[in-house]
């Protein structure tokens, strides 16, 4: 006899070059397996973040945007008292609800994200390079499974232990970590690239750049940095127009010519410069809207026998579907 719950949160965000988020949602899917004797009759109860007392849906500090139930759920019962799922599940693994949150409900409303990067573009003594740094903290996280969690659950493999779950408190795990840098058009390779973690592959109009994960015994926050020059091009083309006015130009006119083509390459070299990075990882142990399980109960039903204690489990995941940031 086992009850297993899965939370699993895809987030999407926009960053603005300042470093201020634009947008950032979450979609949300609660995935809910049963491997129970005779029909249960389940009470399934989620809560708010930041609060043990607030309920998911209830107003004015409601989160919950837009939920999508399964058959089996009663919808009165939430209607009456939001944030309880009361069902009988059907056997096996089903989604038993999805929903959205707005992640930044406030202007002021700081997005705490586990991996950020900053960018700089148009570096170098040519201003032919860029660089993305890579930053991973987890320490500013806060673990889904909280201390007024139902002592019932047990831990899962990708869910947080905590004392609730039968072992130690552990941060959040960060893994799958991977930046993508769409290129402009006008850049025909890539030139002393370095890397100082992972491994990155150019192809087309691509960089894929993916970092290790941390393992278990590694540090809860690092860096990574990716710094490479572009060749655009039009470059051939060009350095045969430079000799060609080096050989006619003379005194202050020659040097004029050269101020302006070195102007005029800072240029192209500006416009094949990426406009932004897509940043997608994933994290065991946390979720990015704060919501969490706090009990699944059996209420009722029949054919379960007296005294019957299933084993209950709760993990919780976040993607990263795609967070832009711009430069």
């Amino acid at each position: 006899n086992e009850l297993y719950v899965d939370v699993i949160e895809l987030i999407t965000a926009t960053i603005a070059p300042s470093g201020r988020p634009l947008s950032a949602r979450a979609n949300g899917t609660i995935a809910f397996t049963s491997k129970l004797s005779g029909v249960p009759d389940l009470l399934l109860t989620l809560q708010a973040p930041n609060s043990h007392k607030q309920k998911l849906g209830e107003k004015p500090n409601s989160i919950l945007q837009y939920p999508v139930f399964h058959p089996c759920v009663r919808l009165s019962r939430w209607r009456d008292h939001p944030g309880e799922l009361s069902f009988v599940p059907p056997d096996g693994k089903f989604v038993l609800a999805s929903y959205e949150v707005n992640l930044l409900p406030s202007a002021k409303q700081q997005l705490q994200l586990p991996v950020t990067i900053d960018m700089k573009t148009a570096i170098g003594p040519d201003e032919d390079e860029f660089e993305v740094r890579v930053f991973v903290n987890t320490t500013s996280l806060t673990p889904a499974v909280g201390n007024g969690s139902s002592p019932a659950f047990g831990s899962r493999s990708g869910a947080t232990r905590s004392p609730a779950f039968g072992g130690s408190s552990n941060v959040p795990v960060v893994e799958e970590v991977a930046i993508t840098i769409p290129l402009p058009p006008a850049v025909k390779t890539l030139v002393a690239t370095r890397c100082s973690r992972g491994e990155f592959h150019h192809e087309g109009r691509e960089v894929l750049w993916k970092i290790p994960t941390t393992g278990s015994g590694a540090a809860p926050s690092s860096t990574a940095t990716f710094r490479t020059g572009v060749q655009i091009r039009a470059m051939a083309d060009d350095d045969d127009d430079d000799e060609e006015e080096d050989e006619v130009g003379e005194g202050e006119e020659k040097k004029d010519a050269g101020t302006r083509k070195a102007s005029a390459r800072k240029r192209r070299f500006k416009m094949a410069m990426p406009r932004c990075a897509i940043v997608n990882f994933s994290v065991k142990g946390w979720l990015a809207s704060g919501v969490r399980v706090d009990s699944v109960k059996i209420v009722g039903g029949r054919g379960m026998g007296e005294g019957v204690k299933p084993y209950k489990g709760v993990k919780y995941i976040t993607r990263a579907g795609g967070i832009e940031v711009r430069c």
